[in-house]
Formats: structure tokens, C-alpha cells, sequence
């Protein structure tokens, strides 16, 4: 079996072209660092067997970054094995830095073929610049659009009949990653003028946007903008649009198929057809029921990103962010939290230090995945049903402004070098439809096969639960309460002080940890009524899981910031360490109830409380002041107020 191996540089569309030659659905894109380890997968092109591997973008094969450094590792690792096939991956608007690395790769013996991405995106004498670049490098060279599948299986064919000068097709190199800097800099500056001569009299040329960027990419546009679009993403969620598909769903999925199978179960057995009625109809129906919001937000995410405006707005705020401890890179992990938590700390691997993978993925709980929104639709519904995906999105702003503040009262005075924020903005371009298709195809499956499994489940493992007393009985008959019920209500004091110290909220809150998509079907479930009636019982104060105004509000916030579910906790510990997966969980919690009850007190009119956070607010003025004055005088050591430590250096001042 072949293998063929994608390298280069960040944002050239090795993943894209990835899934085109084997057919997955692997995540791609319009920014650097979304592929963070190495994807492999086998497929069969016109019947031979081949492996096609995809490695996370390098901008020089001896660098030492964590994802580059795989990149550097794989290719000595193939570059010792037999059949293997380097494919260096490029731009073709931007050859200028992306033949740095196929020069690199050249002085280092190795052989490959040149395959010149995003044809569609360049204008002028395509098949004078393969030659060239064939006569250069002595290599085959292909120019396509790595989107469209038929003409990258044909190339891919191609590859694999390609006559090799070595028997293997490779040769056995080894990566320096302990370069000196300035060696690495001038054997750069050799590599670029090496470029400039070739493609001199190259006549290629891109789309011009220089203008556009220029105005994008100012704080004064780029900042109104930002707010400005993604207001209008939850206007069109959370509005007109989004609940009429919902409706949709609900009234044909849920009220007439549903329900349809699950009165036909109840004829056969009553208490199988409660069962599928819990689980289907309450469970997985309160769920499905949110489906087409939740795509149509990552389809709109998606639009955004295609078109390059993410990436401009991760531009704008890295200023803003290196106040906090961040990056313009933490932008695209915070920005994937709104999908996904489990996968945004995943993508915290493109940063550029463990301090700052750390302080991103603590921040990402902050930033309610997609599994939050059917809770916060339902709750936010009963009292401003009109205004509700404005409500929302103050929620979510509540939220990110706390993040932002505890990020930045434990930044002052960080000491140590930062490093500058190097990101090459790609180009603006129309969107692809199909990529966008695609995408929301995947999240749709994705969002669908963790509803189907991990909350059916739930609900089976909490209909049970509900059904049977410690004796094993059938509580409705013994008339003794639930097991669930007994436990839940042991913890039901606690949430007291919030406005909701019932135990059908502490059940929901507790399957909340295993999947925030439990939420809504918990609360169905314990309630008794399917989706269609949740909203309508939640305000019954005969129900037993009943709010009012002040109430829901205080729930929809500890909603939004408690602990985050059990998956995204295990992939922080996988990536940061145990000890700051524990400290999210009881920090999320404990933040989460403060704000809660806060919020609750406040809705009530109470001013004692108002007062005390007032004095806080005062409080945070006055430390941010003496911390920083402290910094200044201590020449940099910020551990005291006063000044007077033993650190203290007279002879220099910041």
C-alpha cells in the first residue's frame, strides 16, 4: 500500500483537498491552526489501495510548536519508510511564502510533487507557472481546486503512476529543530530571494482587497462591525426565521410521528409505551425540536468564516486580548466554543505556549456551546418571547464580559516576553456553497448521533430512576418517593437562595454535567409534558419545576456559566492536566451560583445586595490601581503593594 503524505504551509487547503481524496468530512477552515494532529485514512483510487495522510500546517519543518513539531516528526517518520509520497501543498495566490517551505524541504534531499491549491482564486498564465515551477523543482506539478472531488481523484490517480528518481520515492532526512535564529533567518532570507527571481516575471495575480482589508482590519469598523453581525446572526437564530423551523419540526417530527410510535408501543405494553414516551417525545423530541437553529447557526458561523471575516476580527483583538493574557490566535478556539467545548479546547493545541493553552481553555466554558441554546430559547420565551434572541445575546455577553474580567484581573502585571501575533490574513472570497453544505451536514450529524445516544440514555437511565423507590416498587403505587426524587431533593437546598431549590432543576442540572443537550428534555421529563407544553408548565406554579420572572432569569445565568459537561472536562484534563480540569468544575460552579444569586436578589429589589456590588465594583477600581502601582515601583515584581520587597530594583523602572 501507497501512502501519500499533505504538507505545508497553515490555510493552503490541505484538509479540504484531504477530504476530497478520501471522502471524510474532516473540518476545514478559511484560518490557520484548525488541524492540530496528524488525520490519516485509506481508500481505494481506481483500484489501488492508497493512505492518505494530512498534517497540521508548518511554516518551516524545523520549528518546535506543538502542532508543528508533529508536522516535523511525521514527515522524518515517513521519510524512513517505503512507498510514501510527499505532496507539498500551495496556494497559488501565494507562492511568495509558500515555496519557503518547498525550498526548505528541497535543501533537505526530500521528493515530492507540487499540487498548486486554489486554482479558482488566481488569474493570468496558469500553465506557464506550472512549468516553471515543474522546471525548478523537477517535479511534477498539479494546479487545481481542491473543493471539486472528480478532478483531485483524478490527480491523486496521477501521483500514484508518477515515476520516482529513487527506488522508494524518498529519502531519508533528518529535521534540525534546534536551529540557531539567525542561521534559520538567513537561510530564509536566501529561500525568499530565490522566490522573487523565480516568479519575477510570473504573470499570476489574485483579486485585489487591499482597501477592504484596510477598512476591516481598523478597530473603528472592525469592533461595530463584530457586534453588529453577530447580532444579526441571533436575530436571525433566534427570530422569525429560527422558530418557524422549529414549529416545523415540532409539529410534524415530534407531535405526529412521536408521538404516533409511541402510542402505538402503549397498546402493547402501557409501561413500554410511558418509556418510549419519555424518551422519545420528552427526550429526544425536546431536543430535535432546537435542531434547525442550532444549523442554522453554524451554517451562518461557517458563512463568516468563508468569507474571511473571522479571521479579520481575530486580527482586530489581538490588542485587546494581550491585555487579558490571550491572543489573536485564542480567538478561533473561543470563537469554536459556541459550537462545541469538548472540540474548542482540542484546537487550544495552535497556540503558541502552555500558559497561554491554559488560560484559553479556561475561558471556554464562558462561552455557551450550541447545547446551551434550547434551554435558554424555552426559559427566555416565557416572559420576553418578543425579545428573546435580544435576551440571549445579552446573556451571552454577560458571560464573555465576566470572562473578560477575571482574565484581566489575574494578568496584571504578568511579567515575561510576549510574543507578536504573526497571522497571514487570508484572502477574501465569495463563499462556497457546498463547503457550507457540508459543514452544517456534519454538525447536523454530529448534534443528531450525540442526541440519539448519550439522551436516550439519560432518559432511560432517569425514567427509571423516576419510576422505582428505594425498595425497587413502583413509586405511584407505593406512594413512597422516587429514588430520584429522594436524592435530588437532599441537594435541593442549595440552589434555594437562586430561586429554584426544587428537585427537578438539581436532576436537570445533574444530567446538564453528563450533556448540556439534557437540560430541556430533564425538565420535560419532570414536568410530566412533552416539548410543545414545556414552556406552558414551567410557569404553572403547580408543576413541579415552576419559575417567575426574577427565578428565570437567575437560572438561565447559572445555566450559562456552571460546570461544564463531562466530555469537555476530560479533554481539558487530556490537554492541560487533572488539577485544572477539577479547578474549572468547582471554580464554573461556584461562580456560576455567586452570579446566580446575585442576579436573583437584584430582580427581587433587594438594594443590600445592589450596595455590596457597588463596594466590589469599587473594590476591583482600587486593586487594579494598587497592583499596577506596585508593579511600576517594584521594577516588575507585583507581589506586594507597597513596594518595599526584597526585589525591588532602584535602578530601573517600567
Amino acid at each position: 500500500m501507497k501512502t501519500i503524505v499533505l504538507v505545508g504551509n497553515p490555510n493552503t487547503g490541505k484538509t479540504t483537498l484531504f477530504n476530497s481524496m478520501t471522502g471524510s468530512r474532516e473540518r476545514a477552515s478559511n484560518w490557520h491552526g484548525v488541524t492540530v494532529e496528524e488525520r490519516s485514512k485509506s481508500v481505494k483510487v481506481f483500484g489501488t489501495d492508497v493512505t492518505v495522510v494530512d498534517l497540521p500546517g508548518t511554516n518551516s519543518i524545523d520549528a518546535t510548536s506543538p502542532e508543528e513539531k508533529v508536522t516535523s516528526d511525521a514527515v522524518e517518520k515517513y521519510s524512513k519508510k517505503e512507498g510514501v509520497i510527499f505532496a507539498v501543498v500551495c496556494d497559488a495566490g501565494n507562492l511568495e511564502k509558500n515555496l519557503l517551505l518547498t525550498l526548505e524541504l528541497e535543501e533537505k534531499g526530500l521528493e515530492f510533487v507540487l499540487i498548486l491549491n486554489m486554482a479558482n482564486e488566481v488569474f493570468g498564465d496558469k500553465i506557464g507557472l506550472v512549468e516553471l515551477l515543474e522546471k525548478r523543482f523537477l517535479t511534477k506539478c498539479f494546479l487545481i481546486d481542491g473543493r471539486k472531488r472528480k478532478i483531485v481523484r483524478n490527480v491523486l490517480k496521477s501521483i500514484l503512476e508518477l515515476e520516482h528518481k529513487s527506488e522508494s520515492g524518498h529519502h531519508i532526512i533528518k529535521i534540525n529543530q534546534n536551529e540557531d535564529i539567525l542561521t534559520f533567518e538567513q537561510n530564509a532570507e536566501k529561500r525568499l530571494a530565490k522566490i522573487e527571481k523565480l516568479l519575477k516575471n510570473c504573470n499570476i495575480r489574485t483579486a485585489k482587497t487591499e482597501k477592504l482589508d484596510f477598512a476591516l482590519t481598523s478597530p473603528f469598523v472592525a469592533i461595530p462591525l463584530f457586534f453588529a453581525v453577530f447580532l444579526s446572526v441571533f436575530w436571525i437564530v433566534f427570530g422569525p426565521a429560527g422558530s418557524f423551523l422549529c414549529g416545523l419540526l415540532e409539529r410534524y417530527l415530534v407531535g405526529e410521528i412521536f408521538v404516533f410510535v409511541s402510542n402505538s408501543a402503549f397498546e402493547i405494553s402501557p409501561f413500554l409505551g410511558e418509556l418510549l414516551d419519555a424518551v422519545l417525545v420528552t427526550g429526544v423530541g425536546s431536543v430535535l425540536c432546537f435542531l434547525p437553529q442550532i444549523v442554522l447557526l453554524f451554517l451562518l458561523m461557517s458563512l463568516l468564516e468563508d468569507v474571511g471575516l473571522l479571521a479579520r476580527f481575530a486580527y482586530v483583538f489581538d490588542a485587546p486580548f494581550r491585555k487579558i493574557g490571550l491572543s489573536g490566535r485564542s480567538v478561533f478556539s473561543l470563537l469554536t466554543g459556541f459550537g462545541c467545548t469538548t472540540s474548542a479546547v482540542l484546537v487550544t493545541r495552535n497556540l503558541e505556549s502552555r500558559k497561554l493553552r491554559k488560560r484559553t481553555a479556561l475561558a471556554l466554558p464562558f462561552f455557551g456551546c450550541s447545547a446551551k441554546f434550547p434551554v435558554l430559547l424555552v426559559v427566555s420565551s416565557l416572559f420576553f418571547d418578543q425579545l428573546k434572541f435580544l435576551f440571549v445575546f445579552l446573556i451571552y455577553l454577560f458571560s464573555i464580559f465576566l470572562c473578560f474580567l477575571i482574565l484581566f484581573l489575574t494578568s496584571i502585571g504578568e511579567r515575561g516576553k510576549r510574543r507578536p501575533f504573526l497571522m497571514e490574513l487570508p484572502r477574501l472570497r465569495a463563499p462556497s456553497v457546498g463547503k457550507i453544505l457540508t459543514d452544517s451536514k456534519a454538525n447536523f450529524l454530529g448534534f443528531f448521533g450525540r442526541t440519539l445516544g448519550t439522551v436516550s440514555l439519560c432518559c432511560v437511565i432517569m425514567f427509571f430512576l423516576q419510576s422505582f423507590d428505594f425498595s425497587f416498587a413502583l413509586a405511584a403505587q407505593s406512594g413512597k418517593r422516587s429514588i430520584l426524587e429522594s436524592v435530588a431533593s437532599f441537594f435541593a437546598p442549595v440552589f434555594g437562595p437562586l430561586g429554584f431549590g426544587c428537585f427537578g432543576v438539581v436532576v436537570a442540572l445533574v444530567f446538564g454535567l453528563v450533556a448540556k443537550e439534557m437540560l430541556v428534555s430533564v425538565l420535560a421529563l419532570v414536568n410530566g409534558v412533552s416539548i410543545a407544553g414545556l414552556a406552558a408548565s414551567l410557569v404553572d406554579s403547580s408543576s413541579v419545576v415552576c419559575f417567575g420572572p426574577a427565578s428565570a432569569i437567575s437560572f438561565l445565568v447559572f445555566v450559562m456559566l456552571f460546570t461544564p459537561c463531562i466530555p469537555s472536562l476530560q479533554m481539558i484534563k487530556c490537554e492541560i492536566g487533572a488539577k485544572y480540569a477539577l479547578f474549572c468544575a468547582i471554580f464554573q460552579f461556584v461562580l456560576a451560583w455567586i452570579c446566580a444569586f446575585c442576579t436573583y436578589q437584584l430582580a427581587l429589589g433587594n438594594l443590600i445586595v445592589l450596595w455590596i456590588l457597588i463596594a466590589i465594583v469599587i473594590a476591583i477600581f482600587v486593586y487594579v490601581v494598587l497592583k499596577w502601582r506596585a508593579y511600576r515601583n517594584c521594577g516588575g515584581c507585583y507581589g506586594c503593594f507597597a513596594g518595599t520587597c526584597s526585589q525591588k530594583r532602584t535602578n530601573k523602572t517600567f
